[in-house]
Formats: structure tokens, sequence, C-alpha cells
């Protein structure tokens, strides 16, 4: 197959996973908090990603890394898994959904403009109006619920920032370092685990989980997490990331499907408009691709 193709498979396949995190989220913190939710959840990353291996490669991968290649592992798991939840869980906590919904949808446009400077990506005007093209489509289809009233919260707006640029970077670095990109996801969330672990631990009553939030965070935390991090990976591996950058916009469109069918919440006309502008901005970007 060739290389951009499988390149957009993949970024679509990531699009999927990433947009149930809304429905699946939603009715797992019924009776959990979001801190809860990132406590249990890691654990399973870790685990589907070890399987993953497992069938993939052999557990032998696992050897030969060094001290410094396991420091690497160390700060990039802080960086990507670790902080950037926890960024990302500060804000929603003092800031509305919908305002640090917005503001997280920043991290495409920061992935491209680290890999600008980062990956020696060439950050052309055309690649540009298509990544921005793809950000407006997600607010438009964000801000369709209310019609674009929003109350912004100074504190919360700079915490959300700061965890989409976190992830943006975490994403250009992790595109650069050059390991074996599963291995490293591993290593990358094994690390985030441990240090939950040993941060959160002190105040999580550690109980017995219901069957329903036992799937929730088993889900969210092997395929929206672990999973989805190492294909998305995979897909800026394959190419530049502006086109898959500009992709994963669709992921607000596709989940208001699923909690459409999920939890039931209607759809409104204005996520087609937004649909529209994704779809012209990542258009723009696969032209620009075709010329280089």
């Amino acid at each position: 197959m060739h290389r951009s193709k499988l390149q957009i498979m993949l970024a679509l396949a990531v699009v999927f996973l990433w947009a149930t995190t809304p429905a699946v989220g939603k009715i797992t913190l019924q009776n959990m908090n979001s801190f809860e939710l990132l406590f249990y959840s890691f654990p399973f990353s870790v685990l589907a990603l070890l399987i993953a291996i497992a069938l993939d490669k052999g557990l032998g991968a696992l050897k030969g890394y060094t001290l410094k290649d396991y420091g690497t592992f160390a700060f990039m798991g802080f960086l990507g898994c670790y902080m950037y939840y926890f960024l990302f869980f500060a804000a929603l906590d003092i800031g509305s959904a919908q305002e640090v919904f917005i503001l997280n949808y920043l991290w495409p446009v920061a992935l491209v403009l680290f890999a600008s400077f980062l990956l020696n990506e060439k950050l052309t005007k055309t690649k540009l109006a298509g990544v921005s093209l793809g950000f407006g489509g997600a607010m438009v289809i964000i801000l369709g619920g209310n019609g674009g009233m929003l109350t912004f919260n100074p504190l919360a707006d700079v915490i959300a920032v700061l965890a989409a640029f976190t992830t943006g970077l975490f994403f250009a670095l992790g595109k650069k370092l050059k390991y074996d990109k599963l291995v490293a996801t591993f290593h990358y969330y094994l690390f985030a685990c441990l240090l939950a672990l040993l941060t959160f631990s002190p105040f999580i009553h550690i109980r017995k989980l219901s069957m329903l939030e036992l799937f929730g965070v088993g889900w969210i935390g092997a395929f929206t997490d672990g999973i989805a991090t190492f294909l998305w990976f995979k897909a800026i591996e394959l190419g530049e990331v502006a086109r898959p950058a500009s992709i994963v916009f669709l992921t607000p469109f596709v989940s208001l499907i699923f909690i459409y069918f999920i939890i039931h919440e209607p759809i409104i006309p204005a996520p087609i408009i937004g649909l529209l502008l994704i779809i012209l901005g990542a258009w723009l970007v696969d032209q620009e691709n075709l010329r280089l």
C-alpha cells in the first residue's frame, strides 16, 4: 500500500478511536472523577501495548535499551501522557467543557508548527491555510451546540493552551526519536502509569469498579489512549505531519455521531458546515503534499 494512503487510513483509525472518548468518558464519569479515570485507565494502556508487542514482535523487543533510553522514555511519558492529561483535566475542572474542548484543538496546529522547527518540514502558506480551515471547522462543530455563546475563564484558557502545545511538542519529538514506535509508546505509558500511581494514590480511594466503569476505563486506556497514540505516531512517521493533522479535525464531528447513538443527544445543522471546512482543509493539505 502506498505510504500516503496508509497514512490517511491510520489517521482515520485514530479519529475513530479518539471520537469515542466523549461518549464513553461521559458515561464512565457518572460515578468517578476525571483523575480516578486517569488513574485506572493508564494500566490498561500499558497492558494493551504490552499485548500488542508480544503478538507483533515478541517480548524480546523490550530488551537492549540503555539508561539514557529509559530517561528519554520517562521524559516523553511525563510530557505527553501524564502532563498533558494533568493539564487538560485541570483546565476542565475550572473552565467549561466546551471552552477547553475548543482550545484543545490547537494541538494539531501546534504539531505542524513544531514540525517546521524540529523536523524541518516546510511550512507553506497552503499547508497552514489547510490546517487553519480544519481548526475552523472543528470550532464550528463545537460552537454549534450553543450558538457560539461562551464564558471564558482566563486561567482555564492558559492551562488548556499549555496542554495543547504540550501534546503538539510530544508528537513532534516522538516522530523525531528513532525508536520503534510501538515499543516507545509502551514505555511512555509505563512511566506515565508509574507517575500516576505515585502522585494520585494518596488522593484516590481504590475500590472495586462496576462492569460499566471497568469497560469505560478499559476502553479509554487501551484504545483511545494507548493504541491510538501508537497509531498516530505511525501515521506521522509515514510522511509530513500536516496531512494527518488536517484529518484529525474530523474527530469532533465523528464524536457527535457516537454521542447521538450512545447518549442520544440530537445533532444540529452546524456540524455539517464544520465538516465541509475540515474536508476542504484536508484537500488543500493533500494538494500541497502532491506538489512537494
